[in-house]
């Protein structure tokens, strides 16, 4: 399979994630490495359309990106019917300046870059665990 084959292979299955950063392929590959199928939108654009389309496991958002910023897609990911989906920051913006526009919860979780790929595994991991048992 060609890669330009496997990159659309990957956006027309059902679930996944979704990454609105094609820019950040380290988490893209560790996240496909460890089984999970990504998503990559170039902007929060992108992000929204994916939405419309597929329901998602997780969303990882950063906070600023090209076309809005994470808390309008988090807005649309809640919009969609997907109110429930975890919701990730990943962020070089400060976490206390994201809170002021985005409450923590337990479906809304964030972490600072630099990315400690053995953290962004383990909060994934507790996030979905965390979705599948519900509230």
């Amino acid at each position: 399979m060609s890669a330009i084959q496997a990159f659309r292979a990957l956006h027309a299955a059902p679930r996944g994630f979704v990454m609105p950063n094609a820019w950040d392929a380290g988490s893209a590959i560790v996240l496909t490495e460890a089984g999970f199928q990504v998503f990559c939108a170039l902007d929060a654009y992108g992000a929204g359309e994916i939405l419309q389309k597929r329901k998602l496991d997780l969303v990882i958002l950063d906070f600023n990106m090209p076309a809005g910023t994470g808390d309008i897609v988090l807005k649309r990911v809640r919009e969609s019917g997907q109110a429930a989906t975890p919701i990730l920051f990943v962020s070089a913006a400060s976490v206390a300046e994201i809170k002021k526009k985005v409450p923590e919860s337990e479906s809304v979780r964030f972490l600072s870059k630099p990315i400690d790929f053995a953290q962004l595994k383990l909060t994934i991991a507790e996030m979905i665990a965390a979705a599948k048992t519900g509230p």
